[in-house]
């Protein structure tokens, strides 16, 4: 494995197109030792970047209960397949999701229990890519993995430009010079002021995720 402590951030869109193979690569390579902590998105059902009418504050807060609906969804996936988990979040809701402890998540991955971590930050106007980018930083992670529908990232909308070029490797400045929006530029400047690099990867096809973390060239590296 290139890494085994690994930050993942889940599509809420890719995650609700199969989430039992999903939470099986994760189980697997659980199984295999690699450390996961996971951020998942609520894009599946609202993006406060484009709500329209409703007010942004409310639908960044929408989409942060809807992360806690995809968190649950991949919980039951990954019980189903006998792997431990634990659960935080900075919107916690009784019965079900405690609210997020860093020391608590630190003892949960040290223990091999893949740490599911929805709620974003808990704040409006921060998307669940920052959240991702704060929670690897905070529980020493060695990379920020972001799993996607398309293979990496490329110089323009693949499936708007035909031909367009894929990167095997960026830094974080020209990532941000290019102006590319696979990633929130918030969460690539926080990735840069502390070296952790990111990979971005296709989820949605099988074996992406281990393919990701075993092969060189799958996916874009941006570090």
């Amino acid at each position: 494995m290139k890494f085994k402590r690994v930050l993942l951030k889940v599509s809420g869109e890719v995650l609700w197109q199969d989430p039992e193979r999903v939470a099986g690569e994760i189980a697997h390579l659980a199984g295999a030792g690699v450390r996961f902590g996971i951020v998942m998105g609520g894009g599946n059902v609202i993006r406060g970047v484009r709500a329209g009418e409703i007010e942004r504050e409310t639908a960044d807060y929408m989409g942060m209960v809807a992360t806690a609906i995809n968190a649950l969804l991949l919980e039951s996936f990954l019980r189903k397949r006998g792997q431990r988990v634990a659960m935080f979040s900075p919107l916690p809701i009784g019965g079900l999701i405690p609210p997020y402890s860093r020391n608590l998540a630190m003892e949960a991955l040290e223990e091999g229990k893949v740490l599911l971590l929805p709620g974003g930050t808990g704040n409006p106007h921060f998307s669940t890519d920052t959240a991702a980018a704060i929670r690897a930083i905070e529980l020493r992670c060695e990379v920020l993995m972001k799993g996607t529908k398309v293979d990496g990232v490329y110089e323009a909308d693949p499936g708007e430009v035909p031909g367009a070029r894929r990167f095997s490797r960026l830094s974080y400045e020209e990532f941000l010079r290019r102006g590319l929006k696979v990633m929130d530029d918030t969460a690539v400047l926080l990735c840069s002021r502390y070296g952790l690099p990111i990979l971005v990867f296709d989820l949605s096809k099988p074996d992406g995720l281990k393919k990701a973390l075993t092969e060189e060239g799958s996916g874009t590296i941006i570090s």
